[in-house]
């Protein structure tokens, strides 16, 4: 287990983790309420795939703003949420024209098992 600060510098393509995470070889799982998953990329389409036990929340934010309607993944409600429980790819940004964006995923509880994230 680790805890992991809020980094002063997001690079593109590196994964950052803000809070107490358990590292395993396949995926971080997180250890307390409160925990983040930053990533800058450069892509059309973000999925996310993940577990949790007894259904974790995730807000997803999109260069720090909730993630406009038109942007919205299938699986994110109007609320900006998605919720993990079985191991599955959630489809979290759906775009129209590859950008470049900051994700931020905050993870509000705790026993979310991060394993991937893949774009499209």
């Amino acid at each position: 287990s680790r805890t992991f600060s809020e980094p002063e510098a997001i690079e593109r393509n590196i994964l950052y983790l803000v809070g107490e995470w358990d590292i395993q070889p396949e995926y971080a799982k997180n250890k307390s309420s409160d925990g983040s998953i930053i990533f800058k990329y450069k892509a059309r389409d973000v999925y996310f795939v993940g577990s949790g036990k007894n259904g974790v929340k995730v807000k997803v934010l999109l260069d720090g703003q909730a993630v406009p309607e038109s942007l919205r993944g299938e699986d994110v409600a109007a609320d900006g949420t998605f919720s993990v429980s079985e191991e599955r790819l959630n489809k979290i940004i759906q775009g129209d024209s590859v950008g470049e964006h900051l994700l931020e995923l905050r993870v509000r509880g705790s026993g979310l098992k991060a394993f991937t994230l893949t774009f499209g």
